[in-house]
């Protein structure tokens, strides 16, 4: 091994992104509709008129005012960043030192684990019941008995698409004296009350990340927020590279902040699909045995078993990607021709695969 490169690195599994071309993915979560004219014609308004010899905005005003007048929040109790991803990698440089004990919540989002390892801290992994759900009080008692810094998790989860509700979550903020990071970038697609956004400023130890890429539609812009009292936020931007989100777009993505109600719709028809999806689901599980998780979400989550990766293969073959997780299957809802293509080829490959009872 290179003795410049360090242990921690070293350790690490690099993340490598599918770049492959297929006619559909519905494998990473993603919005599937682009812009609609009017939307389009504000977006590339605001990008003819982005000065790109100079350094964008530092502080990304005019994007966060627009996002924080949406959720009804202070705009400098936010701080934007290159993505939630970006945001995760600048809170666990803010808040971890070396040998600091991270609590993750498995399953979840590969990334947690990732950034807290980069920033030399321990990872505590607690491990969700068999059908996914999570006994908070369990784990206050384990933040304590392990001296636990930070504890992170998604809501709604990924990849499992489950939510856990507000008072669940604030009960469990209260009862734990150490910083809390809640992931609501899937929180849009959630009917149930199980946001805390609205306990950013009353809380000490609470920081609430959210994203464009889902729900807004623009991944490609690479946007997303985090929330939180101001001495939290104000120690987040102590870290963050001072021009951390381009010019392009703070531009962009304030333009389409502008158009919430297309947004809504477009949510509320990926909703619906999801829900075909998992009804669908449903309908094949009783007749090859195999178990759909509830999803509050744009994407369901099957435990297939070792069938999976024939099921994925024989997708793949036909140009089509789900996500394919060892014996677990995730599939993202789309509009309504793609969804139906894939709900179609999925049925063909059970039958193909599986032997029927």
């Amino acid at each position: 091994m290179n003795k410049y490169i360090p242990e921690k690195v070293a350790k690490l599994d690099e993340y490598i992104p599918d770049n492959g071309k297929y006619d559909i993915r519905v494998d990473a979560n993603e919005s599937p509709f682009l812009p609609s004219e009017k939307m389009k014609k504000d977006m590339e308004k605001a990008f003819s008129g982005v000065a790109f010899n100079r350094y964008p905005d530092s502080e990304a005003s005019l994007l966060k005012e627009a996002y924080a007048k949406i959720y009804g929040i202070e705009s400098d109790c936010v701080v934007a960043g290159n993505g939630s991803d970006e945001l995760i990698s600048v809170i666990t440089a803010t808040f971890l030192s070396p040998g600091d004990k991270v609590l993750v919540v498995l399953p979840d989002f590969s990334m947690y684990e990732f950034y807290a390892k980069i920033s030399g801290a321990d990872v505590v992994r607690y491990e969700k019941h068999s059908d996914f759900s999570v006994d908070f009080d369990d784990i206050s008692r384990v933040v304590a008995e392990e001296g636990i810094k930070l504890v992170i998790f998604s809501n709604p989860c990924n990849p499992t698409g489950r939510a856990y509700d507000k008072e669940t979550i604030d009960k469990f903020i209260d009862s734990v004296d150490t910083l809390v990071v809640v992931d609501e970038a899937y929180m849009e697609f959630c009917t149930k009350d199980a946001s805390v956004l609205s306990e950013y400023s009353g809380r000490e130890n609470l920081i609430v990340l959210k994203t464009l890429s889902k729900a807004y539609g623009l991944a490609a812009m690479r946007c997303g927020f985090a929330i939180g009292n101001r001495e939290l936020i104000t120690a987040i931007k102590k870290v963050k590279s001072p021009y951390n989100v381009n010019s392009a777009t703070q531009a962009v993505a304030t333009a389409v902040l502008g158009h919430v109600d297309e947004i809504k719709n477009n949510t509320a028809v990926m909703i619906a699909e999801r829900i075909k999806v998992e009804t669908k689901l449903r309908e094949l599980a009783e007749k090859y045995s195999f178990k759909v998780y509830p999803s509050d979400t744009n994407f369901v989550l099957a435990h297939i078993g070792d069938k999976s990766k024939a099921i994925y293969s024989y997708l793949i073959e036909r140009s089509v990607k789900i996500r394919l997780m060892g014996e677990f299957l995730r599939i993202a809802a789309s509009y309504s021709e793609e969804t139906d293509r894939v709900l179609d080829l999925l049925e063909e490959a059970f039958a193909s695969v599986f032997s029927v009872r």
